[in-house]
Order: structure tokens, then C-alpha cells, then sequence
């Protein structure tokens, strides 16, 4: 599958999944006080949305600081929404802007493209 169909296929697959993690999926503490995101839970499904409007992760511990600060130097910025999808591992983790940028991050193609799209409200 090309690069294009992938990327069309992970927006499929967030277009599919983003209500149902609005009507189901609740604001929970992720790693202490690393923030908060929407989680859903499913079955063997976890969906996490980190969106502009949740408060982003604490900064690191300052023995970390120097390691935080050259990784970010090296880094493309963030984009303001993710979408992270686990089923037994990350299979999905997509990025994007109100502005139609896109970046895929991670796709691990499989049975379980269907299994997500499958979910009904």
C-alpha cells in the first residue's frame, strides 16, 4: 500500500474513532503529573487523545533537563491533536493541526484496522 493510502487510511480510521472517544472515552491522569488526555477503552483497544485544550505534560526533573532540552532542539514540534491507538502495542499514532497538516508518526497495519472501524456508537 502506498505512502498516500496509509495516511488516508490512519485519517479513516481517526475520523472513525474520535466521536466515539468524545461520547465514551473520559479525562484521565496519565503518568502522574505528566497531564491529562481523553482515554477510551474497548475491549483490547486503548485510545488516548492529546488535544490543545489538555494541559500538556510537566516539564522533567532538572537531572533530566539537559536531555529534554537537546531532544526538543532535534525534534519537529508537536502538533496540537494525537491520536494514539494500543492493541497489545502502539498501532496508531497520528498527529494533526486545524490547519490539514498530517503527520503519522507510527502505523503498524493489521487485522485490527477493521476491528477499530468496526466500533459503533
Amino acid at each position: 500500500m502506498s505512502q498516500e493510502n496509509a495516511v488516508a487510511r490512519a485519517l479513516a480510521i481517526r475520523d472513525h474513532l474520535m466521536p466515539l472517544i468524545r461520547v465514551h472515552g473520559a479525562m484521565l491522569e496519565v503518568s502522574g503529573a505528566a497531564g491529562y488526555m481523553a482515554v477510551w477503552k474497548a475491549g483490547s483497544f486503548t485510545c488516548t487523545v492529546r488535544s490543545p485544550f489538555t494541559a500538556w505534560p510537566a516539564e522533567a526533573p532538572p537531572d533530566a533537563a539537559y536531555d529534554q532540552a537537546i531532544s526538543r532542539q532535534r525534534a519537529k514540534p508537536a502538533l496540537p491533536w494525537c491520536l494514539e491507538v494500543w492493541h497489545g502495542q502502539t498501532v496508531l499514532n497520528l498527529q494533526w493541526a486545524d490547519d490539514g497538516t498530517v503527520e503519522v508518526v507510527s502505523f503498524t497495519r493489521g487485522p485490527w484496522e477493521n476491528d477499530a472501524l468496526a466500533f459503533q456508537i
